[in-house]
Parts: C-alpha cells; sequence; structure tokens
C-alpha cells in the first residue's frame, strides 16, 4: 500500500522509514496513524453497545497521543491526507 509523506507528498510504501525526497521520518507517522485507526476501531466495537462508554473511550484514548503539538499536527495532516476528516478533526480538537 502507498501513503503520502505528510511534508512534501511524495508517495512511499510500507518499508520506507524515511521520506527519500525530503528526510520526514515516517515510521513516526506510520505508527500513530495505526496507533489512532486501532484506537477507532474499538471505540466503533463498543459504541455498538454503549454510546456513552466509547464517547469516554475515545477521549481518554485521544488524550494518550503524544503531547506535542508537532506530533498532533502530523497526525491531523496524514489523516487528512487520507481524506479521514472526521479522524482529523478529532485529532485537531484536541490541540
Amino acid at each position: 500500500m502507498n501513503e503520502q509523506c505528510p511534508t512534501c507528498k511524495r508517495r512511499f510504501s510500507q518499508d520506507h522509514e524515511q521520506c527519500r525526497r525530503c528526510g520526514t521520518d515516517l515510521h513516526q507517522i506510520k505508527t500513530l496513524l495505526n496507533h489512532f485507526e486501532e484506537t477507532l476501531t474499538e471505540g466503533r466495537q463498543l459504541l455498538r453497545h454503549d454510546a456513552v462508554k466509547a464517547e469516554q473511550y475515545l477521549r481518554n484514548a485521544l488524550s494518550m497521543i503524544p503531547q506535542s503539538a508537532e506530533a498532533k499536527k502530523a497526525l491531523s495532516l496524514a489523516l487528512l491526507m487520507q481524506k479521514r476528516f472526521g479522524a482529523a478533526l478529532l485529532v485537531q480538537q484536541t490541540l
């Protein structure tokens, strides 16, 4: 699966750890995206059974995203490039 570098928009494959064009650390971005995806999946499963618990779970999970604004912006940008606007908005609200 090809992804886009959030810095220069160059496409890269999953085996790249660093963007060949601009040097952006892609490993951190992929790690954040994977963690966020797992969190959303668990939240969706909870939502089927208990909306209040699901909301609380997602808020707690979002608070565990690395606290640096730079990490949150990178995650938000990566989500926007994947056209996952709702997820990007959730991250933006924690900035």
